[in-house]
């Protein structure tokens, strides 16, 4: 199966030291041969939180290759294909992450460590994948809404589930830097696995919590419905951010499928599976 016959794309990335950090550990991974889009941030508080997002940004794309190697069967099995891809979206993160554990492990100490967020595109539908604090989202260009796809994964996400926080208050609170899952943790690294349809016009947006703690989901919102350039978007988000305060590095990835025959007319979009 060749991905490239699948689905095509606009897209654009950015990633910036922000205002504060000496140097910048946030990568972004754009792979449109492969339908698959990633951010990842290395973890600051780490000694080793830049190789590690550099190496995630390495090793992922094998994994992708191997997999349109290996699975043309699915050509004329289209339904298989989403299932399988999900299945393999898990074990490609919790490989990577057992992988920088047994650096951690042999070091003696916990320096390995990265958040992910990513998504991938199979046929009609979106695979998104999160672990860590990094976020997805998807923006309906119809109805000018942005959605939030992926939950954080650090301790004031815990106290907002458990209504002990608000969501603005968690957004910069010392506990969200506490995280509950990230690539290099001890096993098991399970990543949560969101699928959606695409729908016409929709953009699907990657960023780092850089963006996240300066910048509110409406805010976000705002900035994606005044422009409707990807490579401006990404520009003004990351623009925003550092006027906000830059106070992390800073990564976001804007993606829009191209989807031949499709009717943008009374399209709803069912629930994430």
């Amino acid at each position: 199966m060749n991905p490239s016959e699948q689905n095509r794309f606009e897209y654009a990335g950015l990633t910036d030291v922000g205002r504060v950090r000496d140097t910048n550990q946030d990568r972004i991974l754009m792979c449109p041969e492969y339908n698959f889009f990633a951010v990842i941030d290395g973890m600051g508080g780490l000694s080793d939180g830049e190789s590690t997002a550099d190496a995630i940004a390495q090793t992922m794309p094998l994994f992708f290759e191997e997999y349109y190697r290996d699975v043309n069967f699915l050509r004329v099995n289209p339904k298989a294909s989403c299932l399988f891809a999900k299945q393999f979206i898990s074990k490609t993160i919790c490989d990577i992450s057992d992988a920088i554990h047994d650096k951690n492990l042999a070091s003696g100490d916990i320096v390995f460590g990265a958040t992910l967020t990513c998504v991938w595109f199979i046929e009609k539908e979106a695979i998104f994948a999160n672990i860590g604090d990094s976020r997805g989202y998807i923006f309906d260009n119809l109805r000018k809404e942005l959605s939030r796809i992926t939950t954080d994964h650090n301790i004031a996400a815990v106290l907002v589930d458990k209504h002990e926080l608000s969501a603005e208050q968690a957004s910069n609170h010392e506990l969200s830097r506490k995280l509950t899952r990230f690539v290099g943790m001890p096993p098991p690294a399970i990543p949560d696995i969101y699928i959606t349809d695409i729908l016409p016009g929709d953009t699907f947006f990657l960023c780092s919590d850089g963006v996240t703690s300066m910048l509110t989901d409406k805010q976000i919102e705002t900035i994606l419905r005044r422009n409707t350039e990807i490579n401006e978007t990404c520009s003004v988000i990351v623009d925003q951010s550092n006027r906000n305060g830059g106070k992390d590095n800073i990564a976001a990835i804007c993606v829009k499928p191209l989807l031949n025959n499709s009717s943008d007319e009374d399209l709803e979009r069912p629930p994430t599976k």
